[in-house]
């Protein structure tokens, strides 16, 4: 009888091992293996994600330059308005009190990707302050204008009177002050864009 418990427990723990090593071992490894595969997939699903908001954003950065697409142009000198760009410099110099000579031929310059590309020169002479105004007035222009080099030079000294900001309590005039102010003889080196 001992020998029957033997030979069932035997063949038991043999089917067992049989289970484990054909049915349980397989599986194991096959779950281990899909798991891997999952989070493949999942990581290629965050960087398909990504493209897709990564295309969107780009499509809505798109659409908007599509919009705005004129008023980018806009900046560009256009060919034939040679007497108003030439005008508002002007006009940028008489705000700011400089004499101003302008020069550069529209008829010469590259013109890669349909802009040509003409080169400036704009000879300035004034105050230090005002010609600090001009610079920064020329350069809120709304044209497409690099300045590549500015020479400065001082051209000597002026004087003037200018009142002062306070008023004395006795009399209500302000005070005349003799002011020395260096005048500077200023050459910039610009590019210029025209379609």
């Amino acid at each position: 009888m001992h020998k029957k418990y033997y030979l069932i427990i035997g063949t038991l723990i043999f089917i067992g091992l049989m289970l484990i090593f054909f049915v349980i071992a397989p599986a194991a490894n096959q779950i281990k293996k899909d798991k891997l595969l999952i989070s493949a997939e999942k990581n290629n699903l965050k960087d398909l994600l990504a493209l897709g908001q990564n295309i969107t954003t780009n499509q809505k950065n798109l659409n908007y330059v599509e919009k705005n697409l004129e008023a980018l142009g806009e900046p560009f000198l256009k060919k034939g308005e040679e007497l108003k760009f030439i005008t508002d410099l002007e006009r940028i110099a008489t705000e700011n009190g400089i004499e101003q000579e302008i020069l550069f031929n529209n008829d010469s310059g590259e013109a890669p990707g349909g802009a040509k590309i003409v080169p400036v020169e704009i000879r300035l002479n004034g105050g230090l302050h005002n010609t600090m105004n001009y610079i920064n007035s020329l350069e809120k222009i709304n044209y497409y204008i690099n300045i590549n080099r500015i020479r400065i030079n001082s051209s000597g000294t002026v004087n003037y009177t200018k009142k002062a900001g306070q008023q004395t309590a006795k009399d209500g005039k302000a005070e005349e002050v003799i002011v020395e102010e260096h005048i500077l003889s200023v050459n910039i080196s610009a590019i210029t864009y025209w379609k």
